[in-house]
């Protein structure tokens, strides 16, 4: 399919895996954080961050051929750039400010004294 002769099946595809990405993010991923505050909401992220990356590095190797000759050829964005982006703007840029006021809710614990700060959470998190 990534020949010359298939171009356009390319561009579907690869307008596809956007597509298919995104769907699943707004279908699943952000709907279920939305839900979340505090601390629940920092560790579901970093959960749902650490499956969104290995999902990326898989469809990356699934499509590798469409990687390295469409995306050349085009000059578009590398698969593994694209899904990461798609991350950022589906989930991490809607749930920003509840994700700011987490972070600093568990610094003030913290700070309080009422719990012990999860440093690899906020780090993970930033």
């Amino acid at each position: 399919m990534c020949t010359v002769k298939y171009e356009r099946a390319q561009e579907l595809l690869y307008g596809r895996y956007g597509e298919s990405i995104r769907g699943y993010l707004e279908a699943n991923v952000r709907r279920d954080l939305e839900a979340l505050h505090g601390a629940a909401l920092l560790t579901q992220l970093n959960k749902r961050w650490a499956d969104h990356e290995i999902m990326v590095k898989w469809m990356r190797a699934f499509f590798q051929y469409l990687d390295r000759f469409y995306v050349e050829m085009h000059s578009t964005t590398p698969l593994s750039p694209q899904g990461f982006k798609i991350f950022k703007e589906v989930v991490f840029q809607p749930l920003c400010e509840n994700t700011t006021a987490a972070i600093v809710a568990e610094i003030g614990k913290q700070r309080n004294g009422e719990e012990m700060l999860d440093v690899g959470l906020l780090k993970g998190t930033v």
